[in-house]
């Protein structure tokens, strides 16, 4: 996987190749992204664990949202990921009070087990897709497929063709 940084202005403006900045194939759509600024020593916050390293990030970092060029077959496998994380983090919240309120140590314990698993999802979903971090008016794209990269430096980040927005 390679890496690029474009001008934020380019990216707010659309007409990038339609090329899918994951797997290199012709995208058939787009998909929002947001790029974040990292938040000052939040790697030290990972010390205190995933979740408020996450809610740090969420609330603190300068967001921008971005469409990037995405091939349907990523998208369904990004989806699936995505839909999987939600659905044990609500399966997670539901077996946890189910637990506590039926004093169940085991019960409440598979809760935890099924949180950890939402969790591991939610990774993977953002490790499936594009990396996008704001740095001053640049974003740096990390993780994108080397066509994506060639195409955009052969014909720069205007294209012809343009995509349909997300929904």
């Amino acid at each position: 996987m390679a890496a690029l940084r474009l001008p934020l202005r380019e990216l707010e403006a659309g007409g990038l190749p339609a090329v899918c900045a994951k797997s290199g194939q012709p995208a058939a759509s787009t998909v929002r992204t947001v790029a974040r600024k990292p938040v000052e020593g939040s790697a030290r916050l990972l010390l205190l664990g995933i979740v408020p390293y996450f809610v740090v990030r969420a609330r603190h970092s300068e967001n921008v949202r971005v469409d990037l060029p995405i091939a349907a077959d990523v998208r369904r496998r990004l989806a699936r990921w995505v839909y999987v994380g939600r659905t044990t983090s609500l399966a997670s919240v539901i077996v946890m009070v189910v637990g506590a309120g039926a004093t169940s140590v085991p019960i409440l314990l598979g809760g935890i087990f099924v949180g950890v698993v939402s969790l591991i999802a939610a990774l993977v979903s953002e490790v499936l897709w594009v990396d996008a971090t704001l740095i001053d008016d640049m974003v740096l794209l990390e993780r994108v497929h080397p066509a994506f990269k060639r195409t955009l430096a052969m014909r720069g980040t205007r294209s012809g063709r343009r995509l349909p927005s997300p929904p």
